[in-house]
């Protein structure tokens, strides 16, 4: 089972350090402001992909720089038009971080986006001093739980475990999409789904390729393994 149909990023190949993962270089692009340009750029591949298939989801990740700009949602709005796509095919994805720091008129954006269809997704979530406000406050429609969470889960009772089946209760209970990040080995998957999680991401579904190698876009699945002893 997987996430969702796909979840779109970029990689720099560096005519000399190789192909480089956006841990190396994206910090520098916000920095210098190229992470709009980029941006757009990764959001209009996104479009088209989706206008050239008639199913499956695509995640794309926005950042607080992205978040920042006047523009960025007409932009989006405009990319949905121009490709003329269903919006409830595409997800943002914005930390956790940037959105607590999100202004009147971006979160007026988000609220437009999310009007149309448009998925909202706080990632990393559990990482920032507000957590809860930002369901309350925001158009949220699905949370990620930081991958931190899920690399101090154990076998048996403890604090991550503990804090990860309360806050997948609190995601459920409001109705929203609960994903896991970081599951790399079915023990994991199966924690996280017994404490409620209802879908995982994760390089135990796939690793990142190419979009010329990457699978056909799919439906967004629940998450499903095999029936295991419950944790304590």
């Amino acid at each position: 089972a997987v996430l969702s149909s796909g979840r779109h990023g970029i990689m720099w190949n560096h005519p000399e350090r190789g192909l480089l993962t956006p841990a190396a270089f994206l910090s520098v692009a916000e920095d210098t402001g190229l992470i709009v340009p980029i941006g757009a750029q990764v959001l209009d591949d996104v479009c088209a992909r989706l206008a050239s298939t008639p199913v499956g989801h695509v995640a794309v990740n926005v950042s607080g720089v992205e978040l920042a700009t006047r523009t960025w949602a007409r932009d989006t709005l405009a990319a949905i038009d121009r490709h003329a796509i269903d919006p409830r095919r595409l997800v943002i994805e914005v930390t956790e971080t940037a959105a607590l720091r999100i202004s009147t008129e971006s979160r007026a954006g988000l609220d437009a986006l999310r009007a149309l269809g448009v998925g909202i997704h706080v990632d990393d979530f559990g990482t920032g001093f507000s957590s809860i406000s930002l369901l309350r406050d925001l158009p949220v429609s699905g949370v990620k739980l930081d991958r931190r969470f899920v690399d101090d889960l154990t076998s048996g009772p403890s604090a991550a475990n503990a804090l990860a089946l309360g806050v997948a209760g609190l995601v459920n209970g409001l109705g929203l999409v609960s994903i896991a990040e970081g599951i790399e080995t079915p023990a994991q998957g199966q924690l996280v789904r017994e404490m409620g999680w209802r879908f995982a991401q994760g390089y135990l579904f796939g690793r990142p390729a190419r979009a010329a190698d990457a699978a056909p876009l799919g439906v967004l699945s629940p998450l499903r393994l095999p029936p295991a002893p419950s944790i304590g």
